[in-house]
């Protein structure tokens, strides 16, 4: 009984040990999302960065974004934003998956 209850013990540390090391892999990671790309426009109009911690720490704009009015260049940073944070929450989501070994966590 003692022994299952060590044994379950050292599993809950190992899993803590490697949610740490998640963590600070998320907190390192860059994804960038972008908007404004096209057939007639080859670079992106708008290039957001986001960390794995679904933190933007970078907004890139075209020169040619300025020839776009409020509202176009209101969606197109909406877009580059979402599109960052939608490949940033894979990620995190893939690398918890694989530290838990897919078991449902709450809170996680």
């Amino acid at each position: 009984m003692f022994g299952d209850m060590g044994k379950l013990l050292k599993q809950a540390q190992e899993m803590q040990k490697k949610m740490k090391e998640i963590q600070a892999e998320l907190k390192q990671l860059e994804v960038k999302g972008v908007s404004g790309a096209g057939l007639m426009q080859k670079e992106p109009l708008v290039q957001v960065v986001s960390t794995g911690e679904l933190e933007i720490t970078r907004i890139d704009l075209h020169e040619k974004f300025s020839e776009k009015g409020r509202e176009e260049q209101a969606k197109l940073i909406q877009a580059a934003v979402n599109n960052a944070l939608k490949q940033a929450k894979e990620i995190s989501a893939d690398k918890l998956k694989e530290a838990t070994g897919g078991l449902k966590i709450p809170g996680l």
